[in-house]
């Protein structure tokens, strides 16, 4: 029996590729950044009280996302709109399945899907670059299972590649950008028995043809869904990053990122909306933190405003992480933010530092300075909240030298206390960037790979003046830098030191 108009599928995540000692190394920062010994160094320059100080020791265990699984969020934003027009969907995590049934993949995989088959005449996974080869294998063991089924890709690894991807024999649609309108012309076109033809936004194989359909319209700023979190599984909401999105894209253009290029421009929700999606989590779902995920939180002031003024008005209590940008101070009050951090509860900024390199900040087009970061960071140190920053390796243009910067800037941020944490990651030219099509334009030399090696744990190109090694040993050292800093605030060398010992690098 058919229960389900559609099934949404979020493949599960777990790279063969990422090195064993990654794993270990992140838990063992996760629980020294979390001590109470680092919260007290971190909270008691910004001239917190011993019982506030208690608070933010509390509050970072709450906040940290170490070993949770990636919430179906794309998926269950086109859920939630689906549902609008009476459509039935189910969204199913593979993270959660898997672990739910606790056997081999071959098993696991095919009894999930075998379930899911059987209750819907349409499946649809998404995916991300690293995700692909594991939402193909998904697809390919959907057909081997009931041929029939329709099957439906989407994300934005196969908008930018739309074509190559419906050659697979596995592939019979590609949704190509936002989701929510085409799947909604998708599911009335098949229904209805009426021509792909005239779905928007598709790409997909008809009389052993590939067709191209036009661009699908944006939706309109007020119709942009909240995902349906009521489709998780009750007995695992715990176990999920729980994120949302007040606004698509971003008003800048950097060439790290394909936000630009998969949103085109930039639209803000209804305040109301982002207001009652907040009340909702807290009050229905018991959430107690949520990251707002938007590229740049406060790229509108006016609309920033309104949610701050919302969450006081509502009495909302729920712990809120954004995204701040190095040059925040040239459109946003530091005042403002000071009403932001201690009135409602936004408890973390996350900061794209990138590089420190200003050769690289110009190259990647990111429109700040590493001048820009000491002053933000400076600015910032005063309020009580946690500040995370991101940074790169690996970047066009990478030399030894632009690296030294980073790693310069990082100690320097550290020792005065600026950051409470920083992650490193290698950069990836992914489909959607310019270096990705124009690589030797960039000095990017790429390697053979795998799509799921695209996955920021081991670098799957060299630039003309960094190998692949240099990159992975470049990062690798940026986080020993972080577990050396813990390490020194906590006093647990000895301790932490044994249990370096005896890791194998890469088993």
């Amino acid at each position: 029996m058919r229960t389900f108009d559609i099934v949404l599928i979020k493949p599960w995540f777990e790279s063969p590729l990422r090195p064993n000692f990654s794993r270990i190394l992140e838990n063992l920062i996760s629980k020294l950044r979390n001590s109470e010994e680092n919260i007290r160094h971190y909270f008691i320059p910004r001239k917190t009280s011993s019982q506030d100080i208690s608070f933010y020791f509390k509050a970072s265990k709450i906040i940290d996302i170490t070993n949770k699984w990636p919430l179906p969020y794309g998926l269950l934003c086109i859920a939630n709109f689906l549902e609008k027009f009476g459509y039935s969907t189910k969204v199913v995590s593979l993270d959660y399945e898997k672990r739910k049934l606790k056997s081999n993949k071959e098993s696991w995989l095919r009894k999930v899907l075998t379930k899911y088959v059987k209750r819907s005449n349409i499946i649809g996974v998404t995916c991300t670059s690293p995700e692909y080869e594991e939402a193909i294998e998904i697809l390919k063991i959907v057909k081997e299972i009931d041929p029939t089924t329709i099957t439906v890709i989407g994300g934005p690894h196969v908008t930018f590649l739309s074509k190559e991807v419906a050659r697979e024999p596995c592939v019979d649609i590609v949704v190509r950008g936002e989701g929510e309108k085409t799947t909604l012309e998708l599911l009335n076109a098949i229904e209805s028995n009426k021509s792909l033809k005239k779905v928007k936004g598709i790409t997909f194989k008809e009389g052993g043809k590939i067709f191209f359909t036009p661009p699908q319209k944006l939706l309109e700023a007020n119709e942009i869904p909240m995902p349906a979190y009521h489709l998780l599984p009750k007995n695992a909401r715990k176990k999920f990053v729980i994120y949302t999105m007040f606004s698509r894209g971003c008003p800048y253009n950097c060439l790290n990122c394909v936000e630009t290029r998969f949103w085109k421009g930039i639209r803000f929700r209804n305040v109301n909306s982002c207001i009652e999606e907040l009340k909702m989590l807290e009050e229905k779902f018991k959430v107690q933190f949520i990251h707002l995920a938007d590229s740049y939180f406060f790229a509108n002031k006016k609309f920033v405003q309104k949610i701050y003024r919302g969450i006081l008005k509502e009495g909302i209590n729920l712990l809120i992480s954004c995204n701040i940008r190095p040059d925040f101070f040239k459109t946003i009050q530091i005042s403002f933010l000071k009403k932001l951090v201690t009135k409602t509860n936004f408890i973390e900024f996350i900061m794209g530092v990138e590089s420190g390199s200003d050769k690289i900040l110009t190259i990647l087009n990111r429109k700040h300075t590493i001048e820009d970061t000491r002053t933000s960071l400076k600015t910032l140190r005063n309020l009580p909240v946690f500040i995370r920053t991101n940074w790169m390796v690996g970047c066009p243009g990478e030399t030894h030298q632009t690296v030294a910067e980073s790693i310069n800037q990082m100690k320097y941020l550290f020792s005065k206390n600026y950051m409470f944490d920083a992650a490193p990651r290698h950069f990836v030219p992914l489909p959607g960037l310019e270096p990705f099509y124009k690589p030797s334009k960039y000095g990017i030399i790429f390697r053979k790979f795998k799509w799921r090696e695209c996955n920021r744990f081991l670098p799957i190109h060299k630039t003309a003046w960094l190998s692949e090694y240099d990159i992975f040993s470049y990062v690798l050292l940026m986080h020993f830098i972080r577990l050396d800093y813990f390490i020194k605030i906590t006093n647990k060398k000895d301790e932490i030191n044994h249990i370096l010992s005896n890791i194998q690098l890469f088993s």
